[in-house]
């Protein structure tokens, strides 16, 4: 399964916040989560959820891998969120995913050996997979919307990114400060400017990245990131958005240094890739998880426990 849950907090360079609702909007009352404007229900998500733990295939992979109900509830909620937040992107830029990309999908993660074992890796999650069918074509098709959104960026999109470490969760509070306001004090800190990087050369990269790491490539520019230590270490990481800049896209190279094309990026890569390019839109989007799943975290663009969430992003000053 595609956990959001933070495995490692690495120290790594672009390359290498129950309420009730009030005022006018959904209620919090009875929602598993609140998008802007429109909510999921709470029967909703344990409905779902009901019919994921009664899945065998499921439950066969949550005894072999020790994943929780807990952790399937917070992930439908993830999904729930990238749900409203892919689509309202998809409206408004003209992403568009027909119903033969989506057989094409779901028949390739069907597909087995004469083992039984997955003939490759699925770019479905298996609660996509294991859930009901009407529900999987429409979380196959937010997959795909996310996938053509990185296609459309990754020949674009340069980011360059400074990144500079601390020992206290106080001088890290100080140092971001410092990084959001720009100037001669956040270059000394984080020892000069960055250069921009292409992301066609990061995103392939990124396989055994963190979910801060990616948080990188969509935070928007002049933003800043705050990391908590890992575990058994004292480094807080500070990370800033120097420039995100879309450029021409160059003529296709040749020869061992040419640039992985979009479409031979591997696709999961891709999705998570287009996961993280949707932060600006939910930075700007009232997004409330009941506490009872948990919070959304900006940074690994999940549903994660309080004490689970690795940092903090910071939204640039306002113009």
């Amino acid at each position: 399964m595609r956990s959001r849950v933070i495995r490692a907090i690495a120290v790594t360079s672009i390359l290498g916040a129950v309420v009730a609702g009030c005022g006018s909007g959904p209620s919090q009352v009875g929602s598993a989560v609140i998008v802007g404007d429109s909510s999921v229900g709470l029967s909703s998500v344990e409905s779902q959820l009901g019919t994921l733990l009664a899945a065998p295939r499921l439950k066969d992979l949550m005894t072999q891998s020790g994943v929780t109900p807990d952790l399937v509830a917070r992930e439908l909620v993830s999904r729930s969120v990238l749900h409203d937040l892919i689509r309202a992107e998809a409206a408004e830029t003209g992403l568009t995913v027909t119903d033969a990309e989506i057989d094409e999908v779901i028949a390739a993660d069907d597909r087995t050996t004469d083992d039984n074992q997955p003939a490759a890796p699925a770019l479905e999650s298996p609660i996509a997979q294991y859930g009901d069918p009407a529900l999987r074509r429409e979380a196959v098709r937010d997959d795909l919307l996310m996938v053509k959104l990185a296609q459309r960026e990754i020949d674009t999109l340069d980011v360059a990114v400074q990144v500079g470490q601390t020992s206290s969760e106080a001088d890290a509070q100080a140092k971001a400060r410092i990084a959001l306001a720009g100037g001669p004090a956040a270059d000394q800190f984080f020892g000069g400017p960055a250069r921009a990087v292409p992301a066609s050369q990061i995103v392939p990269g990124f396989a055994q990245a963190p979910p801060y790491a990616w948080s990188l490539l969509g935070t928007p520019q002049g933003g800043v990131i705050i990391v908590k230590p890992q575990q058994g270490d004292t480094t807080w990481t500070v990370a800033k958005v120097q420039s995100r800049t879309t450029v021409t896209p160059p003529p296709p190279a040749r020869g061992q240094d040419a640039e992985q094309p979009a479409d031979q990026v591997d696709r999961a890569l891709l999705l998570t890739f287009g996961t993280h390019l949707l932060q600006p839109r939910a930075m700007r989007t009232d997004i409330r998880v009941n506490p009872r799943y948990g919070v959304w975290d900006p940074l690994s663009m999940g549903v994660l426990l309080a004490d689970q969430v690795p940092g903090s992003v910071l939204a640039p000053p306002t113009p």
